[in-house]
């Protein structure tokens, strides 16, 4: 039986790609957006006319909003991130390998 050994390493995110991160959030916010307009036809009570709007509407809304503010935010980040010395992450990478020479 060999012990585990694992090795720690500490990233910063100085800068982001703003166009890659928009792209990425763009989708989640628009895929976020159809449930929420999925729901709120019904608590809200919008009239019949309306709901193919709202579930069509609402989500691209969401996504073009997401999108826009996404490449502010992104691009925000980028000027402040390096004077504040930006995200720090860790991630623990296995080194040992087992008896049988699979890495753990």
């Amino acid at each position: 039986m060999s012990a585990s050994v694992s090795k720690t390493v500490t990233y910063r995110i100085v800068r982001v790609s703003p166009l890659q991160t928009t792209k990425i959030a763009t989708i989640m916010w628009l895929l976020m957006g159809i449930p929420y307009a999925f729901f709120m036809q019904f608590t809200m009570r919008i009239p019949y006319d309306y709901r193919a709007w709202i579930m069509v509407g609402l989500p691209l809304l969401y996504g073009l909003l997401g999108c826009l503010l996404t490449l502010v935010g992104a691009a925000v980040y980028n000027l402040v991130a390096p004077r504040l010395g930006g995200l720090v992450y860790t991630v623990r990478m296995p080194l040992a390998q087992d008896a049988e020479g699979a890495a753990l």
